[in-house]
């Protein structure tokens, strides 16, 4: 490893870093109050963020996405954690927390959008 590669490497790792705690911070800001960013714990990675039951959360904060690559790990990652959802944010280049990208696979967004029905759907009666 050079000296160029020892910097991009640890730059790297601190913007994934302000990301998980931009993105906790929403959270918390929209009444999530046990959210924390967790530590790094290497091969059996359980998510950046905790704090959501049932809920894993995975950031990415990177120039070139690889989004199929960052689903199958955000799923790895609900496996070790034990969760049955997850989600994976990924930054939108300049943009803020907020404004960043969510995405996750069709069988997930229909368990969300079933869960939308059933609340907003109107009793009959």
């Amino acid at each position: 490893m050079t000296i160029r590669d020892a910097k991009g490497s640890r730059a790297a790792k601190a913007k994934g870093r302000q990301f998980e705690n931009d993105v906790k911070d929403v959270y918390l800001r929209h009444g999530f109050k046990h959210v924390e960013r967790r530590r790094l714990t290497g091969h059996h990675d359980m998510g950046d963020i905790t704090g959501i039951p049932n809920l894993t959360v995975e950031c990415k904060n990177h120039s070139k996405m690889a989004l199929s690559d960052w689903i199958d790990q955000t799923i790895d990652e609900a496996n070790a954690a034990g969760t049955e959802n997850f989600v994976l944010h990924h930054k939108r280049r300049g943009h803020d927390a907020m404004n960043s990208y969510v995405s996750m696979p069709m069988w997930m967004w229909i368990r969300y959008a079933q869960l939308l029905k059933s609340v907003f759907e109107k009793d009959p009666s």
